[in-house]
């Protein structure tokens, strides 16, 4: 005997046929049993009022009983179960309600309501049950005469409830819009603090940039002392203007082509002066000799050389 039984695999067409129409036959059985019983839950619950309004027709107008016209006695049957399903749906709406809002201190009076469902059980037993077993008619008259008594309270307990439901559903909206509002305020804090940070790192940046500068002019300033020191001393004696610009573009430059790739030499070689002193933030005389520093680095770099652009 084999540990596990394989599933029986249908071998002819015929087999495969019956197999699914059989599986067929099981689908559809379940939807109708679930439709056919969805269907009598939703359909009997209306219906079955029809069997106790027609025992208190029925006794309403018995000769032998209450005696009542016809037109009477539909209109006692239709109040009375009328009234029965109209209390009996609103005590179990009160009790869901407290059921589902035990915390807060504010109840719906489920206990009113229950009165009302005992009145209308009393009363259908009294016209249904108590004139068969001979119980004086004058009674089932009172029981009859009072039905508006729980009509109206549980006209009043709808209203009272939708009233609460309606404050309710305000309360939550409320809530709801607080909760958004809060959320928008603090994600507006979360930009604002994001954009003075943001500006603080522009500051320390722009400051540290400055310093930088500075630093730069005051070493481009001792070098330009340097120079006018040594033209001094070798009686050479060049125009200040121009010593200082000499030896500020050989220091630029200098510092410059250390930090500048393959590509940026090339790139140096081919754009015009404007365009350099655009992108580098100097004057056209500053990077007038560039492109021939360039070429110099390249050939220092053991590069490719191409043709300097004047």
């Amino acid at each position: 005997m084999a540990e596990f039984e394989q599933p029986i695999q249908p071998q002819s067409e015929f087999v495969k046929k019956v197999a699914f129409v059989l599986d067929e036959w099981h689908v559809l059985t379940v939807v109708s049993e679930k439709t056919f019983v969805g269907n009598l839950a939703s359909t009997i619950p209306w219906i079955a009022p029809l069997v106790p309004a027609w025992f208190a027709f029925e006794n309403s107008t018995d000769e032998t009983k209450l005696g009542l016209p016809m037109p009477v006695g539909i209109i006692i049957a239709a109040s009375i179960e009328g009234l029965g399903i109209g209390v009996v749906t609103t005590a179990l709406e009160l009790w869901d309600w407290n059921d589902r809002h035990k915390d807060q201190k504010v109840t719906a009076p489920i206990y009113v309501s229950v009165g009302t469902v005992v009145f209308y059980l009393g009363t259908v037993i009294m016209v249904n049950v108590g004139l068969d077993l001979g119980w004086s008619d004058w009674i089932v008259k009172i029981m009859l005469s009072m039905l508006s008594i729980p009509a109206v309270i549980t006209l009043a307990l709808r209203s009272q409830h939708a009233r609460r439901v309606a404050a309710h559903e305000a309360v939550e909206i409320k809530a709801e819009q607080s909760a958004i509002a809060d959320q928008d305020e603090k994600r507006r804090q979360e930009e604002a603090a994001l954009e003075v940070q943001r500006k603080q790192m522009d500051f320390e940046f722009e400051q540290k940039r400055l310093d930088a500068e500075a630093r730069r002019l005051l070493k481009l300033e001792r070098v330009r002392a340097e120079s006018e020191k040594v033209s001094k001393l070798s009686g050479n004696f060049p125009k200040e203007k121009e010593t200082f610009q000499k030896v500020s573009e050989s220091l630029q430059w200098r510092t410059l082509k250390k930090k500048l790739s393959d590509a940026q030499l090339y790139a140096i070689l081919r754009q015009p002066k404007n365009e350099l002193a655009i992108q580098y933030g100097k004057t056209e005389k500053a990077v007038e000799k560039w492109a021939v520093y360039a070429a110099e680095e390249i050939n220092t770099r053991g590069l490719k050389a191409e043709t300097v652009n004047t």
